[in-house]
Formats: C-alpha cells, structure tokens, sequence
C-alpha cells in the first residue's frame, strides 16, 4: 500500500476511535469493565496512529525531514507499540476480575524496559530495523523490537481463554456472553500482532481498533437486552412483573379478536399474610414468603407466564399444555397449599395462597378484562374461605 492509504487508513481509525470514546461517554457500556482504562486504550490508539501518520508522511516525502528523523520516530511507534498491549492486558485482567499485585505489577512492566533498551541500542545499530532509501527496512533482530507486545497479547489471550472456559459454568448467561466477547476481541488483537509480525507494512492497529468496536457493538446489545429483561421482571422473585404482563394481556386480547374462541384460562393468585408476617417477622420474612410462594406457582404452572402484578399479587396465563390440564394443576395447587410452608431463621411458617381460575367462555366473556376479572372475583371467594379456616 501507498504512503497515502496507509494514513487514510490510520486517520479512518482515529476517527473511530473518538466515535467510540463519546459513544461510550453517552451510553457507559464499559461501566461495569472499566471506562477509564477503556478510554486510555482509544486515546493511546490515537497516539499510536498518529505517529504511525508522522512516519508515512516522512516515508511518502509528504514533510520535509533527514533518516534521523525517521529512525526517532519509527523508534517512538514501537515504543508506543510496547505499552499500549501492556495496558490492553491489563484491562483484560481487571475485566476477568483478577487482582494486581504490587510485585506482579512490577513484574509486568520489565518487558517494556528490555524492550526500550533494544530500541535504544537499535538506534546506535540498526540491528531490528534501520533506514534505507527513505523507507523502515526490517533487520535481522526485528522479532525483538516486536516480542513484548506479541507477550501481552499472549498473556492476555491465555488469561481471556482461561476466562471463558471457567465462565461456562457459570449460572449467569450474560456472564458467559461477556467473557466470549471479551476473548474474541483478543483474539482479533492476536491476529493482527500475527499479522504484523510476519508481513511488511501491516499495522496491527487496524485490527486492534475493529476488535475495540467489536466488543462495543457486542456489549451494547448485550446492555440493551438486561435493560430490556430488567425492564419486564420483578426484582424480588425474578417473575414478569406487570409491564410484562400488561404486554401478554395486548397479546390475548389480539388472540380474542382474531378468533372466535381462543383456548385460555386466567389464573389469579393472592399471598395470604404477608401484612401479618412483615408484622410479626420482618421485611425479610415477607420476602422470604413471597418468593417461597412464587416458586410454588411457577412450579405447578411450568408452562405458563406467571406475573407478580401487585405486592402479594400474581396472575398466570395458561394455555396450550396447561389450558388442556388446569382442573388437575389447579387441583394440585389447592392440595399442595394445606401443607405448604416457607423458612425463616430455621423456623417453618405456614404459606397460604388463595386462587381463583377462569376459562375464557366467549358467551359470557367479551373481553381478556371479563375473564380476569372473574378469575379475581373466585380468588377473593377462596380467600374468604381459607381465613374462616373453612374446608374447600
């Protein structure tokens, strides 16, 4: 490639980067990894191809200058070229929740001291690379003024791999996603290090800066979809809460008034107590007690949407396998209520849920509202008799 395309190109990237940095300032995807060092990362990049501009423009006789002049500045770009993955690596460390050591630390930054010690010697001998007929020829030490960047990479794609294959395991999915993004965007960096390493004229800062906008776009979505999921479920038992159920009940609706008589049924479920039990055990009691509750029901009704739509309040829709089976679910539901308890302090406390269901009957319901309110009116008839300790 030409003196010219080479600077469009780092110029094109730069301009990425900035795009990156108030994106990121605007929306704080990189909260939770680390801004600061995500930001350090752009803005070193920006150095780093602005040099690399400094030297094509001397390279493509753009600026007037002597091969001193280059040889300074091709020695500053590898300098640069050194410090720049040990930040990467270091990013990568805090992202996979290490801590840094003093003495690790120390250890850390001696590659960048050998490596400063050899572009110096290199300046006096010419022996990684040197200047011929205006243009940076490699010599015969060149693997040397470029390993300690290849060794950051490395380190930081050993530790990321390390990351994702323990991250695996692990219970959260947006963990998993996370560590999987954060690995293939090292992986990139690795690529392009590779690439440089081996081919003449290849900047590795093309690659490193698509892998930044990479794992952007990749977190941003993943940001985007938790604020989405957080949008939509009750922080307490993790069921729908009612924006959610307020988009179900549009659904149904649209079912109504697409078919004559769509197969439903509305099951509406009420805690008993939980007034009392804040009461007479504390908050913690009564959140122990709403969450026992909502297991229950999620339980029995395996297949089907269940909503917290009030503080001891929860709805659940049923339809294909448990419309077909809600005389024997809500069977088991009221049986299984008579012995149900909840943990508190070691102490088991009773837990009583009334229920009221309701089967959606075009002849006598002419709307998803009809039917819920219905199921509510059977809930509050079961309430009644299970506080009268009456039999059912």
């Amino acid at each position: 490639m030409s003196a010219s395309i080479h600077i469009e190109m780092d110029i094109l990237f730069s301009m990425f980067c900035l795009l990156l940095f108030y994106q990121q300032k605007k929306h704080k995807v990189f909260d939770f990894l680390g801004t600061t060092t995500f930001n350090s990362l752009l803005w070193m990049s920006i150095g780093i191809m602005a040099v690399d501009i400094v030297s094509w423009m001397f390279m493509g006789n753009l600026l007037p200058h002597s091969d001193l002049d280059l040889m300074l500045v091709q020695t500053l770009y590898y300098l640069i070229q050194a410090i720049l993955p040990l930040l990467f690596l270091t990013y990568c460390i805090n992202t996979t929740g290490k801590v840094i050591r003093k003495s690790i630390k120390t250890l850390m930054h001696t590659p960048i001291a050998i490596a400063a010690l050899i572009l110096f010697v290199n300046t006096q001998t010419g022996y990684a690379f040197y200047v011929e007929n205006n243009m940076i020829v490699r010599g015969p030490g060149f693997l040397f003024a470029i390993g300690t960047p290849m060794a950051y990479v490395s380190v930081a794609l050993i530790l990321c791999l390390v990351f994702y294959i323990r991250c695996r395991n692990d219970e959260s999915e947006d963990k998993r996603r996370i560590a999987f993004h954060i690995l293939m965007c090292v992986l990139i960096c690795f690529i392009g290090a590779l690439a440089c390493a081996f081919v003449n004229y290849i900047s590795p800062w093309f690659p490193f800066v698509s892998a930044l906008v990479y794992l952007y776009i990749q977190l941003h979505g993943l940001r985007e979809s938790s604020l989405d999921v957080l949008a939509f479920t009750d922080s307490l038992t993790g069921l729908k809460n009612h924006a959610s159920f307020s988009m179900i009940k549009r659904k149904m609706e649209e079912k109504i008034a697409a078919s004559p008589s769509p197969a439903f049924a509305i099951v509406m479920m009420d805690v008993n107590d939980l007034k009392k039990t804040n009461d007479l055990h504390g908050h913690q009691a009564g959140n122990a007690l709403i969450i026992a509750a909502a297991k229950l029901m999620c339980r029995i009704f395996s297949h089907s949407p269940v909503c917290r739509i009030g503080g001891d309040e929860f709805v659940a829709i049923l339809e294909n396998n448990d419309f077909e089976n809600r005389e024997a679910l809500y069977q088991q539901f009221t049986d299984e209520i008579h012995t149900a308890t909840f943990s508190i302090d070691g102490k088991d406390l009773p837990l009583t849920v009334a229920i009221g269901m309701c089967e959606f009957d075009p002849t006598r319901h002419s709307s998803f509202d009809d039917t819920f309110q219905y199921a509510d009116s059977m809930m509050y008839e079961n309430k009644a008799i299970l506080k009268a300790g009456k039999p059912q």
